[in-house]
């Protein structure tokens, strides 16, 4: 019987540093499941920095890595856990139809799950129902902490520093705050942002994203 070729999914949600050590674990461990069960490793579908709990976000990689198991270009799907997959009930009820179609295999680093059968996914179904609460339940206390935080005028904390500002988001950088005047004034004048962009990589002018070296970001 030939190799199985499975794709190896992960995700994490928040990776403010944008260093991607999060899903480098999960896929290390994902890798050495799948060679333990004789598995090839067709590719690793990697959503980093993506919520699978809320709706209106799309993940390309596991829209792709479904579409595979659909078309059959892989025979199934090896994560590190359950809720890395996914956190939403109907994501779930996707991926059982797929393996109706065209049944394959399905493991997690933390526990296999059998979506081929009853039994399967019925837990499947109770476990990403847990988790899809436990992050209802987390987004409803962080609301209510930043609207209390507001109230108080006080800052929210989380995700990067705002260019232009300490990490204490109210600090302004003096070196910084002078980049900013400079951009303005440039647009004023009619440059294009593609341009100033541009001249601000060249002269090595760095983004308050950690490992991203001096580049920014969606300027052309």
């Amino acid at each position: 019987m030939a190799s199985r070729r499975v794709a190896v999914y992960t995700r994490i949600s928040d990776d403010d540093e944008g260093r991607r050590l999060g899903v480098k674990r999960q896929e290390e461990d994902c890798r050495a499941l799948a060679n333990l069960r004789g598995w090839q490793v067709a590719y690793v579908a990697c959503d980093n920095s993506v919520s699978a709990y809320k709706t209106n976000i799309v993940r390309p990689e596991f829209e792709r890595m479904m579409a595979d198991l659909e078309a059959g270009l892989v025979d199934g799907i090896v994560a590190y856990d359950l809720d890395r997959f996914a956190r939403q009930p109907t994501d779930l009820e996707r991926a059982i139809k797929l393996y109706d179609k065209r049944p394959g295999v399905f493991a997690t680093v933390q526990g296999d799950i059998d979506l081929g059968s009853a039994d399967g996914r019925t837990m499947a179904r109770i476990m990403v129902a847990f988790a899809n609460k436990s992050s209802m339940d987390m987004s409803r206390r962080q609301s209510r902490k930043q609207r209390q935080l507001a109230e108080f005028g006080m800052y929210g904390g989380g995700g990067r520093r705002a260019y232009g500002f300490d990490d204490d988001r109210v600090t302004v950088r003096p070196t910084e705050a002078k980049i900013i005047e400079e951009a303005a004034h440039r647009v004023l004048a009619g440059e294009s942002l593609t341009s100033i962009c541009r001249s601000f990589n060249e002269r090595g002018v760095r983004t308050p994203r950690l490992g991203e070296g001096t580049r920014f970001e969606g300027c052309y």
